[in-house]
C-alpha cells in the first residue's frame, strides 16, 4: 500500500537539499507536491523536473518568515486541491562563519525562518487539517 500516492504536500525549501529529495520522493511514491522557496527559479527547476519525469508538482515563491504568505498558500493550495495532506516544514537558513561574529540582524533572520517559519506552517497547516479530520505535519529542524 502506497500512503503517499494522490496525497496533497506542501514543502517549504523545496528547491534544494533535503526539501528537494522530499520533493522528488513524494512525487516518485504518486504524491503532488507543493515545492515552495523564497527561490522561486530552484523551485521551479525542480517541479519541473518532477514533472519531466511523469509526476505532478507545482512551484511556489514563499518566504516562510512571513505568516500571511504561509497562510495564503496553504489556503490556495487547499482551495485548489481540495485538502492538504502533509505539510513538511522545511526551509532554513544558516549563517556562515564564527558565531561571534553573527550580527543581530543575522539573527533574527535565523529566528524568522528557522523557528517562526516552522510555526507559521504549522499553525497553517493545523487551520485546515482539524476541520478536514486528517493531515500530517513534519518538521525538519536545522
Amino acid at each position: 500500500m502506497n500512503v503517499f500516492a494522490n496525497t496533497i504536500a506542501i514543502v517549504t525549501g523545496g528547491a534544494s537539499g533535503i526539501g528537494r529529495a522530499l520533493c522528488e520522493e513524494l512525487s516518485r511514491r504518486g504524491g503532488v507536491t507543493i515545492v515552495t522557496d523564497i527561490n522561486l527559479a530552484g523551485a521551479e527547476q525542480v517541479a519541473s523536473s518532477i514533472r519531466n519525469a511523469g509526476g505532478r508538482s507545482e512551484a511556489v515563491c514563499l518566504d516562510v518568515s512571513r505568516a500571511a504568505d504561509v497562510e495564503r498558500i496553504v489556503r490556495e493550495v487547499t482551495a485548489k486541491h481540495g485538502r492538504l495532506d502533509y505539510m513538511f516544514n522545511n526551509a532554513a537558513v544558516a549563517v556562515v562563519g564564527e558565531l561571534r561574529d553573527a550580527t543581530p540582524l543575522e539573527w533574527k533572520r535565523i529566528i524568522d525562518v528557522n523557528l517562526m517559519g516552522v510555526i507559521y506552517g504549522s499553525m497553517a497547516a493545523y487551520a485546515v487539517m482539524i476541520p478536514q479530520r486528517s493531515g500530517h505535519i513534519i518538521n525538519i529542524l536545522p
